[in-house]
């Protein structure tokens, strides 16, 4: 008997030559679909960078235009001011008029002419605040085709405008023909109305506005390009192909950003494949000989030699499809029956090492995953004879994620070999304490897995579930000494939360993980509605730290009053957060994002560093005395960081430390109250002033407050706003402000809303107040205007 290095030499000497001529045919293959390839890459490539082009020049004039928009003159709306300063500068650009649209949509051109453009759908989109591109059109005054472009004014009476620029027709033209690759390369525009903007060939089809439709009516030859192009204006951006006269054209198709066109670049197939048609006609006779012959003894040796590789080859392709039950049956003791032993025990090995955990003996989630597939449908005998994991006959089941959630630490202290032998004896713990219904398997990471089913009620399960990480939590024995494993479990129901099994993973697994949040829980049931704010939350974080990098948040100061005075004494600084796609975020809502993710500590810098600017900047313009009040977070207070981050900005802005008054909510300060007058006495050892907000609504007594080391109360708004309907809020307030005053505190009433809280107010002797009866809160530069016309205010005006 040869051996199967004999017969493999004598098929390799066949295969050789078999290569060798398919070499030579694969060779012509892959070339003709190498250009093929490169040609649509070149095509789409010509597309997409030809759409940014035009979008670019676009975005250039839309700049333009936005800038002419800005200018004071324009903003104004008078018109002979506006004519005055557009006139001049219409030489400077490349627009063939300027317009200024009204909000009723009469349009004034520089040069005197008067039309109304109340009707075109881009004017209504600018006076509506959205700059706006019209398609091609024609002008009414010259009868010329043009291209509009209309951006809105933010003009100074806050009524609707518009400015309107005309540019050549021709342009896009001329754009597109810059594009167009080589001498047989085309290129082209048309809108998502099927309508053609640009056509360099022909400009008189764009002009007429030759469409689509008319094209397959009067040329029913175009009907395969009439067809590509709709596809491609419904896609937006691609490749593809369509016939053409005698050849086929190979088109890239881009949409053009910020505009409602598609351009279209291509190359003639007769132009690509010239010369490789001639190689390939001349390659093929002596190939198809060769491959006919080296087919013929490949056939005869294949047939008598290689039939024990095949059954092998075959053995293989099951098993890494996923077959781990195959098996080869060896019928000789030549090289191949030897491989088929070794392929035998190697399938064994990976069936355990596949379905079967190495360190706990468990089942993996893979088996759970054919377990639970196989047991969704609907069983026969023999199937709920094999496996009663899941009673089929009850609609309920249950996935519990199990996390050993300190094991880490077992492992940095004893080892990865004790770790694994603690983890092994809670898996089999674990696996001891189920019922019959109840199925361990072992997860990602430190999980472990149980699938139950067939339980009476949800309440039932959870006690079961509370019991078993009780149980869990007892003693380990890592060696000789005894360790504590901290577990913590998710539970997602089937169907409730998951109709299959990836779902409840994906669940069960989120519930879990909100338990490390958690730290008086050990077993939390998945919860929709949880999940939906928790992924809000997350996103929120993400935004936020965007919203620090990309300037989105901003302070605004609401003014500080003396009562009997009318003088503005200071203002509070008060946190916004501008979303470029929600809006306005309230602080009470991002406020604890940012304590949770430890952004606050980044937050709270930028607001003491943006108000110590602020102050010097006020310095600067006479208002030396001026007192900026800024809230503090609790978590901010108790942040270890943070005396050292105060302590740096007093030393970098020396001269300002006590033009900055630091406020602190009651219940924040008396948490620790030890620990907080250590703090504030060294806030006050560097300059700072201290004030106890929304005070009255805490907890603190008189004894707690005469040690705290404060200059200002703030009486709490809730307060205020009672105090004219209720005499136990007057008698709450009249009591904060003899105590105040009795310590010799600055005393603030926020929320002063009506006349009649500002005169209770000031027959109890407060001294300082604010809220909206007297302004709400307002940008720096109105800040200072404010002072400008209001720093004395007389007692008939509000106060």
């Amino acid at each position: 008997m040869h051996s199967i290095k004999f017969k493999m030499l004598l098929l390799m000497l066949c295969l050789l030559i078999l290569i060798s001529a398919t070499a030579v045919l694969v060779l012509g293959r892959v070339g003709n679909d190498t250009v093929i390839r490169e040609s649509k890459a070149v095509v789409q490539h010509l597309a997409e960078e030809g759409a940014e082009r035009i979008s670019l020049e676009m975005t250039h004039y839309f700049h333009t235009l936005t800038l002419l928009a800005s200018l004071e003159e324009v903003q104004s709306m008078k018109l002979e001011r506006q004519m005055a300063v557009l006139a001049p500068k219409l030489a400077a650009t490349q627009f063939q008029s300027l317009a200024v649209v009204e909000a009723d949509g009469l349009a004034h051109y520089t040069d005197g002419t008067r039309l109304s453009a109340a009707h075109r759908p881009y004017v209504q989109r600018a006076l509506a605040g959205e700059p706006s591109l019209s398609d091609l059109t024609y002008s009414p005054s010259t009868g010329q085709p043009v291209l509009l472009i209309a951006v809105p004014i933010d003009s100074a009476d806050g009524s609707p405008a518009a400015l309107m620029g005309q540019l050549d027709g021709q342009l896009l033209n001329d754009m597109t023909q810059a594009i167009i690759y080589g001498d047989r390369g085309v290129a082209y525009i048309i809108n998502r109305k099927s309508v053609f903007q640009a056509y360099p060939y022909d400009p008189q089809v764009a002009f007429k506005k030759i469409n689509l439709q008319q094209i397959a009516t009067d040329f029913p030859s175009l009907t395969s390009f009439v067809a590509f192009a709709e596809d491609a204006l419904e896609n937006g951006s691609g490749v593809g192909t369509y016939k053409a006269s005698h050849s086929e054209v190979y088109m890239g198709y881009s949409a053009i950003p910020g505009t409602d066109w598609v351009l279209f670049s291509g190359l003639a197939d007769d132009a690509v494949f010239s010369i490789l048609k001639v190689y390939r006609n001349r390659l093929y006779p002596p190939l198809i000989a060769i491959l006919l012959i080296s087919f013929l003894g490949t056939l005869w040796l294949a047939e008598r030699f290689t039939e024990p590789v095949i059954q092998l080859e075959s053995l293989f392709t099951r098993a890494a499809s996923g077959d781990l039950t195959v098996r080869a049956q060896p019928l000789g003791k030549d090289e191949i029956s030897r491989a088929g032993n070794s392929f035998n025990h190697m399938m064994k090995r990976i069936n355990q090492l596949t379905y079967y955990d190495s360190v706990t003996g468990l089942p993996n989630s893979r088996v759970m995953e054919d377990v639970f597939e196989e047991l969704l449908k609907m069983p026969d005998a023999d199937q709920l004879a094999m496996n009663d994991t899941l009673d089929r006959h009850s609609s309920k089941a249950a996935l519990w994620v199990i996390e050993a959630g300190n094991l880490h630490r077992v492992n940095e202290q004893f080892g990865y070999q004790q770790g694994n032998q603690v983890f092994k004896a809670a898996a089999q713990r674990l696996k001891n304490l189920l019922t019959e219904q109840m199925t361990v398997y072992r997860g990602a990471s430190n999980d472990l897995l149980v699938l139950c089913s067939d339980y009476e009620s949800e309440q039932e399960m959870s006690k079961k579930l509370a019991e078993t990480i009780l149980q869990l939590d007892e003693p380990y024995m890592a060696g000789e000494e005894r360790i504590t494993l901290v577990f913590r479990a998710g539970v997602a129901l089937y169907p409730e939360h998951g109709k299959n099994l990836e779902e409840l993973l994906k669940n069960a697994g989120f519930a879990k993980n909100l338990v490390r949040q958690q730290p008086l829980k050990q077993v939390i049931f998945f919860d929709e509605d949880i999940r939906h704010r928790e992924l809000v939350i997350r996103r929120m974080e993400e935004d936020l730290a965007l919203a620090l990098e990309q300037n989105q948040l901003q302070l605004v100061y609401q003014p500080i009053y003396h009562l009997e005075t009318g003088k503005i004494r200071g203002a509070e600084a008060l946190l916004r957060w501008h979303h470029p796609q929600q809006g306005y975020i309230s602080p009470e809502i991002f406020i604890p994002v940012a304590e949770r993710t430890g952004l606050i500590d980044t937050i709270g810098h930028w607001v003491l560093t943006e108000a110590f600017r602020q102050t010097t900047e006020w310095k600067s313009k006479g208002l030396e005395k001026m007192k900026i009040s800024v809230n503090l977070s609790a978590r901010q207070f108790e942040s270890p960081k943070f005396i050292g981050m105060v302590r740096q900005l007093a030393e970098e802005n020396h001269e300002m430390p006590s033009k900055i008054e630091l406020e602190l909510t009651e219940s924040t300060v008396i948490h620790q109250v030890e620990e907080s007058v250590e703090k504030l006495k060294e806030l006050r050892h560097m300059g700072f002033q201290i004030a106890i907000d929304d005070f009255g609504t805490g907890y603190s007594s008189l004894s707690y407050l005469v040690r705290l080391p404060v200059d200002t109360l703030k009486i709490d708004r809730s307060f205020i706003m009672n105090m004219e309907d209720s005499s136990q809020a007057r008698s709450v307030v009249s009591s904060i402000i003899a105590m105040g005053r009795s310590l010799h505190l600055e005393l603030v009433a926020e929320g002063i809303e009506t006349e009649e809280q500002l005169a209770m107010l000031r027959q109890e002797n407060c001294q300082l107040g604010q809220g909206f009866y007297f302004n709400s809160a307002m940008t720096a530069d109105k800040f200072i205007q404010l002072v400008g016309r209001h720093g004395q205010l007389k007692r008939t005006n509000k106060l």
